[in-house]
């Protein structure tokens, strides 16, 4: 289940369940030249319309790893 929340008001301005979350990994290491690590998110709703897509944004320090399963 995912909410939307109004920023100003707090109060619930849809919801809606069984949806498809996505998360986008740049690992900048693997990069020439190296970059900042990024990551976006993406959520699908249920009959899949893009109910919210993040731009890939630099992360602000650490590392991350990207493995396949």
């Amino acid at each position: 289940m995912i909410q939307k929340i109004d920023r100003v008001t707090g109060e619930l301005v849809a919801s809606q369940g069984n949806c498809q979350f996505t998360c986008d990994i740049e690992d900048g290491d693997l990069l020439n030249p190296r970059q900042t690590d990024k990551y976006g998110i993406r959520i699908l709703g249920s009959d899949g319309t893009l109910w919210f897509n993040s731009t890939i944004l630099p992360l602000g320090g650490g590392n991350v790893t990207v493995r396949s399963r």
